[in-house]
């Protein structure tokens, strides 16, 4: 069975990194894009979708439609999903998953009352890298996990008019939009976080949102953690570190524009690369596994319930570095 796809902001971003990967979906097709600009057409072109709508009733309507994958700004995201909900269509979502817990409970709420699947879009859970750590954490490698380190830096000036640089379109800013994947990866790898605190700053750009971010985190199990997510480095290798009581795993350029992540194990043994089968892409790999979701009518990797939880920590951790600026 093959999962036959719309689009809902298929122009930008989506046409750069998502539709590829859904491009290498063995359970997937392309079949309707919504018209946004001039580049709808050019993008329907390239990743060969039957169908251009003109207006989001009729793709939501169209019945060689099964999901739709929305990838507009986060102030859109509740309004979309429900409609789509509605129509009868499954949903990926991208991050972060609303602006508040209210609207991830109208998302989530539209979808189960429609009996349809709902995932959110934190493709960092399925690059091979990613598993691999995961696989090897579970495994015990690393003996009782004692600090976990993940990064995510990139240069962003502007335009100052961008909908993720404004507090009512994007709901916050370098950790909202970057961190947001930080924070996920890290509860896919230590499990559910018990406590936050942090700070947030404009150490560069005088936009309306923070640049920079430093999140430590408690997990349920006793690890702690720290995220550093920022708009403002442009030069980074955007590490992830993992340290246990039998062995240390680093991770380096496995998020961002990279080609060639590196993962090392040091232990007792030294310091030794760890081969990692890199064939598939992060976001190939999230659509498949959504789709084989809705196929095996099973519950989806990363579903709502994920989604509202990863923004109940981000708008905890906002209201924390608010006091702690409110006190500095």
């Amino acid at each position: 069975m093959t999962i036959r796809w719309g689009v809902i902001g298929a122009t930008g971003f989506a046409g750069k990194r998502p539709l590829p990967g859904l491009a290498k979906a063995g359970n997937c097709r392309l079949h309707a894009v919504l018209k946004h600009n001039t580049d709808a057409g050019e993008v329907a072109r390239e990743f060969a979708a039957a169908v251009v709508h003109d207006e989001q009733e009729a793709l939501l309507a169209d019945p060689d439609v099964d999901a739709v994958y929305i990838c507009t700004p986060v102030f859109r995201h509740a309004a979309q999903t429900a409609a789509a909900a509605a129509a009868g269509k499954h949903v990926l979502v991208e991050k972060p998953m609303a602006l508040t817990i209210d609207e991830c409970r109208q998302m989530t709420d539209a979808c189960k009352g429609n009996g349809v699947k709902l995932q959110i879009g934190f493709m960092r859970r399925f690059h091979p890298y990613h598993r691999k750590i995961k696989e090897m954490i579970d495994a015990g490698v690393l003996g009782r996990i004692v600090r976990a380190r993940v990064q995510t830096h990139l240069w962003y000036p502007g335009p100052p008019d961008a909908w993720r640089l404004q507090q009512e379109t994007g709901g916050g800013g370098a950790f909202m939009d970057v961190g947001s994947h930080c924070l996920d990866l890290l509860e896919f790898f230590l499990g559910e976080v018990q406590s936050v605190t942090g700070l947030t700053g404009n150490v560069v750009f005088d936009y309306a949102v923070e640049d920079t971010a430093v999140v430590l985190l408690r997990f349920s199990a006793g690890a702690i953690a720290v995220i550093e997510a920022s708009f403002a480095v442009p030069f980074t290798d955007n590490a992830i570190e993992i340290h246990g009581t039998e062995g240390t795993l680093r991770a380096r350029r496995t998020a961002g524009p990279f080609t060639d992540p590196e993962l090392m194990l040091t232990n007792t043994d030294g310091t030794t690369p760890i081969a990692v089968d890199n064939d598939k892409d992060q976001y190939q790999g999230q659509f498949e596994s959504f789709a084989a979701a809705i196929i095996e009518d099973r519950q989806p990797e990363v579903d709502g319930a994920a989604g509202m939880r990863n923004l109940a920590r981000i708008l905890e951790i906002y209201q924390v570095a608010d006091r702690c600026d409110a006190h500095g």
